[in-house]
């Protein structure tokens, strides 16, 4: 069962530790036939090697005009590592969801975009799939956040772990989740679709004392070329609350009890009618 992890918050930039640089500078003074006090000179073919200057023309000025230039770059150099560094931890946060191991809403409906570019360019099928855990609210407010973050985050694990390495899964915000399946067409995108659906609802969590079950609803699209992501997203949930309401309407005709009596008659009337087959049967 996965485990929520907490987020890390965003250190403060400490820029770049000279230190590193002083020590290096202090051994070359320290060996240094002078000492500390003496500028320490390099051999000339080191210079010369790096910045390709003949050795005949390096003075001592230069070599020490040089040497402080390589420790400026090589200071910019690092300083150039931890900002890359930074900017892909930055990139990374931005684009991750709070608490779950899956795209928030802002990058997954990028990569549907993305994704549904390149169908318009290339002649492939891809498919969009909108869950929606129907009872999460519910027990959010029963059981608690901590029940209900946990709860998401299974979920999260159990469609990942079902989908194929090309699939792109992410947030929709709440309790929805968005699937895209990546060169699949409509019947094997609904074949996923009720194999994600029950999986999901086969999920136990047990939470003090608590088992709880989920209860899912789920709506689908095909790509077409010219379609906006807004088109995609509505024509899939339009799938998913005609399934709900298919879904609903199943529920309510199970729940009902069976008509006692034929359809259009009363209870008067349909006594009436056993009497009057009483009286003929005896008769006979």
């Amino acid at each position: 069962m996965a485990d929520i992890s907490e987020p890390h918050g965003i250190e403060p930039s400490l820029g770049v530790d000279p230190r590193p640089h002083q020590e290096q500078r202090g051994r070359r003074e320290e060996n240094a036939p002078g000492g500390k006090d003496e500028v320490p000179q390099p051999p000339s073919r080191d210079v010369a090697s790096v910045m390709g200057i003949p050795e005949e023309e390096l003075t001592p000025k230069v070599q020490e005009a040089l040497n402080r230039l390589l420790d400026q770059f090589d200071s910019l150099r690092e300083q150039l590592v931890q900002s890359r560094s930074r900017n892909s931890y930055l990139h990374d946060l931005a684009d991750s969801h709070p608490y779950l191991s899956v795209m928030n809403r802002r990058a997954f409906l990028r990569e549907l975009a993305r994704l549904q570019s390149r169908a318009e360019r290339v002649a492939t099928s891809n498919t969009f799939i909108y869950v929606h855990l129907s009872n999460a609210d519910e027990i959010r407010r029963t059981l608690g956040r901590s029940a209900y973050e946990k709860l998401m985050a299974v979920t999260a694990r159990s469609l990942m772990d079902r989908l194929r390495a090309t699939d792109v899964l992410g947030s929709l915000g709440g309790t929805d989740f968005g699937l895209i399946l990546t060169l699949a067409d409509g019947k094997v995108a609904r074949e996923k679709m009720q194999e994600l659906k029950s999986a999901i609802e086969k999920l136990t969590l047990s939470w003090q004392g608590h088992d709880i079950h989920l209860t899912t609803v789920l709506g689908m699209h095909v790509f077409e070329a010219g379609e906006t992501v807004d088109a995609v997203l509505d024509a899939a949930d339009k799938d998913l609350l005609a399934q709900q309401s298919a879904r609903s309407e199943t529920l309510k005709s199970q729940s009902q009890p069976a008509p006692e009596y034929g359809e259009g008659e009363s209870g008067e009337e349909a006594d009436g009618e056993v009497e009057a087959r009483a009286k003929g049967n005896a008769r006979t």
